[in-house]
């Protein structure tokens, strides 16, 4: 059964016998037949056994949760409502770890191992005067939405995070401005 060539005689197509140009184009047209529906995977309503489908809100409703923006004036007058406890700050301290220190370094002053020399620098030092006066309200805001190079936040962490953190960089501030090293621990 075995052609000179090696080839079964039973099996007349031999691929190495093909211009390799129809083979490309076979796999071409295999690929896009095999893909062609996959976007479609992302048009339909998925819905899990037991579950009834979730149909849209009615037009000119909002989720109870959302967060309304804060413009920039606003944020001059927001005031922080937490009070310095040593409660606040612990939490203060976790989230400022989990979530600015990536960026903003251990010692407050954008000198990370995060942000090397190809990330696209602002002033991430945080002890800086400049931004040191800024108003806790223009952090909340600069925290909520992000800025030039800071990503927002307020997909992350909760509003009372985004307090706490406010109330422990100003401690954190505050033994700056007396010449105390602050403490990280």
């Amino acid at each position: 059964m075995s052609r000179g060539n090696g080839h079964l005689a039973a099996f007349p197509f031999s691929i190495d016998r093909c211009p390799l140009s129809v083979v490309r184009w076979f796999f071409v047209v295999l690929a896009a037949i095999a893909l062609s529906g996959c976007d479609q995977m992302y048009d339909q309503a998925s819905v899990r056994p037991g579950e009834s489908p979730q149909f849209l809100p009615s037009t000119g409703t909002m989720a109870a949760s959302i967060e309304l923006p804060v413009a920039p004036s606003e944020a001059l007058r927001l005031k922080n409502p937490l009070e310095k406890t040593s409660e606040t700050l612990a939490a203060g301290r976790i989230a400022y770890r989990r979530f600015c220190w990536p960026c903003h370094g251990p010692q407050f002053d954008g000198q990370s191992a995060t942000v090397g020399p190809s990330f696209a620098r602002g002033n991430l030092n945080l002890l800086d005067p400049a931004i040191a006066a800024k108003s806790d309200g223009e952090y909340f805001r600069h925290v909520t939405y992000g800025g030039q190079v800071s990503p927002p936040f307020a997909g992350v962490m909760t509003v009372e995070e985004r307090w706490q953190v406010i109330t422990y960089l100003r401690a954190v501030q505050a033994q700056e401005n007396r010449g105390q090293a602050p403490h990280f621990k």
